[in-house]
C-alpha cells in the first residue's frame, strides 16, 4: 500500500505485531500484507488468535514461504518422530523453561534439546541457561501436541512439576535465599500461572496445596501481581468444596491467605470481603486443628477489623492469635 504512512498512534500496534512474531522477518512481511484490508490493531489481534492468519498470496514468494504454517510444516517434516514428540511437549511451557523442567515435565534430555537448538527450533540464553521457543512455533507445537493425544498427560506433568517447584521455593523465600527464590519465580511465573490453571481445572488439591503458600507470599511481595494472585486464589477457592474432606485442608490454606490478599488491596470493599474470607479460613483451620493457619487467619482478621473500625472484634482476634 504505497500511500500508507505510520502515525504516532500506530507505533504501539507495530510494536505488538513485532513482539508477536518475535522479529521474524517473514512474519512481519506477512503481517504487512494485510494493511489494505485491516487496521494495525486488527492485524495484531488476528495474529494473537490465529496462526493461519499470517498467510499471503504473493507470486514472488516460494510456496513454502507464503504462510508461517507452510514454513513450520517444512521444518516439521525434517524432524525425526522422537524430535517431533519432544518439541510438541515443550509447547506446554510459557515464557521459557530450564533444562530440569524440560527433562521432568516433557522428557526432553540434553541431547534432544541440543538437536532442537541446532535446528533453530529452540533458543538458549547463555546467561540464564533458560531455553525459549518462538511464540508462533510454540502455538504450532501445541497443535501437534493435541493431534498426538499426549496433551493431557504432558499438561499434568507440567502442573505437577511446578507444584513441586513452588513448594521447594518456600524454603528459600522464608530463609537466606529469599532474593534467589523470588528471582526463580519471576523467571517462571508464566509457567506457574499456566500450571495453576491446570490444577484448578482438574481440582488437583494436593498440587494446589503445594503451590499456594509460595504463590501467596510472592504475590504479597510483588505489587505488580497482587491483583492476579487474588484472581488465581479466587479461582481455586471456587473449585473446592468445604463439605469435601479431601478439599478442606487445601481450602483452609487458600481462604486464610486470600483474606490477607484482600488486606493488601486496601479498599473499604476489600476489607469487608476479606473479613468474610478470613472468618471462613479461621473456621476451617479450627476444625482441622492447624495452629499456624489459625494464627495467620486471625492476623488477617485483626488487621481487617482494625481498618473497619470494629475494635471489639480486633481485640478478640488478636488475643486469640497471641
Amino acid at each position: 500500500r504505497l500511500d500508507f504512512e505510520l502515525q504516532a498512534d500506530d507505533l504501539k500496534f507495530v510494536a505488538r505485531i513485532c513482539r508477536l512474531v518475535q522479529g521474524m522477518p517473514l512474519g512481519i512481511l506477512l503481517a504487512a500484507a494485510w494493511v489494505e484490508a485491516l487496521s494495525l490493531a486488527e492485524i495484531a489481534d488476528e495474529i494473537g488468535q490465529n496462526l493461519d492468519f499470517l498467510e499471503a498470496d504473493m507470486s514472488d514468494i516460494p510456496t513454502r514461504q507464503r504462510s508461517i504454517r507452510a514454513v513450520f510444516d517444512y521444518s516439521w517434516n525434517l524432524l525425526t518422530e522422537n524430535e517431533r514428540i519432544v518439541f510438541s511437549k515443550l509447547s506446554v511451557f510459557r515464557g521459557g523453561f530450564t533444562r530440569d523442567a524440560a527433562q521432568v515435565a516433557a522428557g526432553a534430555g540434553l541431547r534432544s534439546l541440543t538437536t532442537l537448538l541446532n535446528k533453530s527450533l529452540l533458543r538458549r540464553d547463555p546467561n540464564s541457561g533458560r531455553y525459549e521457543v518462538h511464540e508462533l512455533l510454540r502455538q504450532y507445537g501445541e497443535e501437534q501436541l493435541e493431534k498426538s493425544g499426549l496433551g493431557r498427560e504432558t499438561r499434568d506433568a507440567h502442573s505437577a512439576y511446578f507444584a513441586d517447584f513452588m513448594e521447594q521455593r518456600w524454603g528459600d523465600l522464608k530463609g537466606r535465599r529469599f532474593v534467589d527464590g523470588m528471582k526463580d519465580i519471576d523467571a517462571d511465573f508464566d509457567n506457574v500461572r499456566t500450571a495453576w490453571g491446570r490444577m484448578v481445572d482438574g481440582r488437583k488439591v494436593n498440587e494446589l496445596r503445594k503451590a499456594c503458600v509460595s504463590l501467596w507470599f510472592y504475590g504479597d511481595m510483588r505489587d505488580i501481581v497482587k491483583q492476579e494472585t487474588l484472581k488465581l486464589f479466587g479461582q481455586a477457592i471456587a473449585c473446592l468444596s468445604p463439605d469435601n474432606e479431601q478439599h478442606q485442608r487445601t481450602l483452609g490454606l487458600l481462604l486464610t491467605r486470600q483474606g490477607w490478599n484482600y488486606v493488601t488491596l486496601a479498599t473499604p470493599e476489600s476489607y469487608n470481603t476479606g473479613k468474610v474470607t478470613a472468618l471462613e479460613g479461621v473456621a476451617i483451620s479450627r476444625r482441622l486443628g492447624s495452629p499456624e493457619e489459625i494464627i495467620l487467619a486471625l492476623e488477617s482478621l485483626s488487621i481487617l477489623t482494625a481498618f473497619l473500625g470494629q475494635l471489639d472484634e480486633l481485640q478478640r482476634a488478636s488475643e486469640e492469635a497471641l
